[in-house]
């Protein structure tokens, strides 16, 4: 099995989750969970993880 990277949100009442995107790198999951801390005030933190998962989603690029 391909292992793949999720971006995970931190609630502002400390619990930590994830929806159903896996990317095939770290640096596409870190632009997606920096993208999403800034359009959700919910949110105190951020972080990439690594999971035994098969990426579902393209690499992602930065727009400038």
């Amino acid at each position: 099995m391909a292992k793949g990277f999720k971006a995970e949100m931190q609630a502002i009442e400390g619990d930590w989750g994830s929806n159903a995107l896996v990317f095939p790198d770290h640096e596409s999951a870190e632009d997606y969970a920096k993208d999403l801390f800034r359009r959700w005030m919910g949110c105190k933190d951020w972080r990439v993880v690594e999971v035994d998962e098969e990426p579902n989603r393209p690499t992602r690029t930065t727009e400038v």
